[in-house]
């Protein structure tokens, strides 16, 4: 009495190493998808989702070619791993998704057998190299930044010492002037000192920017309340905004103010960008492909959010990418160049990441990266 029937514990015990697997296959940040040997898929992990941008539902039965066409050459290896046993490795290949977009790609192709050792079709395991680089090239841009944020810094702090001498000597002037035409002399003085004083401001926000709260922050009323404001704002543009978000996501943890001058920032950088008028897309999900990239304080992997901001403008010059986080820098003719290099000092503030991805008159992506709060989970 007690025990319960071999039948029944085994397949308790099957169902748990299930529920065990399902939870490995979840955690991996690279995509995993299998085939059977007619090639129809008959698994995809959460991080393969993303990466074809195709939710599990519309795949899984249907031929590997719906998650990525024209791709002859891996659907032969599929096929070879499957039928013969062998494993194969590609690496820096180029996968097309149903979207059009092309992700640079290690891909491991391997067989699937059961614990019998019968074939019951391949594994594809793909790594995504051009986020693994982005990821290298942002730690670059980021030591970068703060070289320069240190010299900015020095700067910022030399310059206002003289700025104060100004200031008060005008002030003196002022008062001891009878003309009221001279007096509009040292008025300009003053607020062209406080015009240079406020440019400085943001100079040492940069540098040493206030280091941010750590509260459940509602990312899509921060959103709402900024798509609120600037649907009022462009004028003799022709510009609709479309939003797609995740309702069931969790609240992300940061400093709201701080998350709404990121977001604000980055919805006017989209809108300027559209001379022409064009569409604005918000847009909100889990990020399957960075489960594991963040963790918390205590050391735990972390959940990531992901808040798109897409715009059909005519796009960043491939030349020019490597520059968009530079201080300084803009293409903008009254553009101060600290937009983008703030934005990414806020993200990294957070512990997130910050990515731009932009196609010559096609438009750009920056895709905002965000820590998860743990609570609801």
């Amino acid at each position: 009495m007690g025990k319960n029937p071999p039948e029944i514990r085994e397949k308790g015990a099957e169902k748990d190493e299930e529920n065990y697997l399902e939870s490995v296959l979840a955690s991996l940040s690279d995509g995993v998808l299998t085939v059977n040997e007619s090639l129809h898929i008959t698994t995809v992990n959460q991080a393969m989702e993303e990466l074809s941008h195709l939710p599990a539902a519309k795949m899984l039965g249907e031929p590997f070619g719906v998650a990525f066409p024209d791709q002859r050459k891996v659907e032969d290896l599929l096929l070879q791993a499957a039928r013969e046993g062998k494993t194969f490795f590609l690496t820096d290949h180029p996968l097309k998704t149903p979207q059009g977009r092309l992700l640079l790609t290690g891909v491991t192709i391997s067989p699937l057998t059961n614990r019998e050792g019968e074939t019951l079709g391949a594994v594809m395991d793909v790594r995504d190299m051009s986020r693994l680089k982005g990821l290298e090239e942002s730690e670059r841009i980021s030591d970068h930044l703060d070289v320069v944020a240190t010299m900015t810094a020095g700067m910022a702090h030399e310059i206002k010492n003289p700025l104060g001498g100004i200031k008060g000597a005008a002030q003196l002037l002022l008062e001891e002037l009878n003309s009221t035409d001279l007096k509009e002399y040292p008025r300009i003085i003053i607020r062209e000192v406080e015009r240079v004083n406020a440019i400085l401001e943001v100079l040492l926000g940069l540098s040493a920017p206030r280091a941010p709260r750590q509260e459940p922050v509602n990312i899509h009323r921060i959103l709402e309340s900024i798509l609120l404001l600037e649907r009022q704002t462009p004028q003799g543009k022709k510009i609709s905004f479309q939003v797609q978000y995740d309702p069931s996501l969790p609240e992300v943890i940061g400093d709201e103010e701080q998350m709404t001058q990121l977001i604000l920032n980055l919805v006017r950088n989209g809108v300027e960008a559209m001379t022409e008028g064009g569409t604005l897309i918000l847009s909100t999900r889990t990020a399957a492909d960075l489960p594991l990239a963040r963790r918390d304080r205590t050391g735990q992997a972390q959940r990531m959010i992901l808040v798109e901001i897409s715009d059909t403008g005519g796009g960043i010059p491939p030349e020019l990418m490597d520059k968009i986080f530079t201080p300084y820098f803009t293409t903008k003719p009254r553009g101060t160049g600290l937009g983008l290099a703030l934005a990414n000092q806020i993200v990294r503030a957070h512990r997130g990441k910050l990515e731009v991805q932009s196609f010559s008159r096609k438009g750009t992506t920056v895709r905002v990266y965000l820590p998860a709060s743990s609570r609801g989970k």
